[in-house]
């Protein structure tokens, strides 16, 4: 295997990519694209034109994807005409399993604060997103809340569900929504262990506090 692309929502999106990647000429979403191996064009870099197509396509344009090389040594130029989208990352390498410490202290933990948007509390960590600057800016929000508000400013708000990236309000560094979900799913999964190995109360509405 030389490359790969990971960052899907969920396993049910990853295997549709596969199978239209697989399947292009049976894909619904690539009907309107005309894909054809030239003569001059090998397989491989055929199939890399294809995957930079559907990149590029509904529903998969939006998501905070990653393009991996695992063999980098196997790399071959992306198509000048069809660039993967500048949100989407490229990396090299094999995938590397992360580990979070999982604190049995209460004192680690700090509340969610309610909403800098609709001021309305937070009920739970799968409404809630963070500004990414947590060491000077702890300003919170509802998934759905800051989505809106995003696509309203960058007049997205008909044709799209969640935004790509965007601006924290309060101290206005960049970010890109794929992070904060990825943050989000973090933050479940700590709750989750603390509250069930550690017994420490209330957990659910709790996040670790900045390092």
């Amino acid at each position: 295997m030389v490359c790969i692309v990971h960052g899907f929502p969920n396993s049910v999106s990853a295997l549709r990519f596969e199978w239209a990647w697989q399947n292009p000429d049976k894909s619904r979403r690539l009907k309107e694209i005309v894909l054809k191996k030239t003569t001059k064009e090998s397989q491989f870099a055929f199939r890399l034109r294809i995957v930079c197509h559907m990149l590029n396509s509904d529903p998969w344009r939006r998501l905070a994807l990653t393009f991996r090389w695992l063999i980098p040594s196997e790399e071959i130029p992306f198509p000048s005409d069809i660039l993967p989208p500048e949100h989407m990352v490229k990396k090299y390498g094999l995938v590397e399993k992360s580990t979070e410490t999982v604190s049995k202290d209460p004192d680690s933990y700090q509340k969610i604060q309610d909403c800098f948007i609709c001021s309305e509390p937070i009920a739970s960590l799968s409404q809630f997103v963070r500004c990414q600057q947590m060491n000077f800016c702890i300003t919170h929000f509802h998934t759905r809340c800051l989505a809106e508000l995003v696509l309203k400013q960058t007049k997205e708000f008909e044709v799209a569900i969640v935004p790509i990236e965007g601006r924290c309000l309060r101290c206005h560094s960049t970010w890109k929504w794929g992070d904060l979900i990825r943050d989000q799913q973090k933050l479940i999964q700590i709750s989750t262990v603390a509250q069930d190995q550690y017994r420490i109360a209330n957990a659910t509405i709790l996040i670790p506090k900045p390092l």
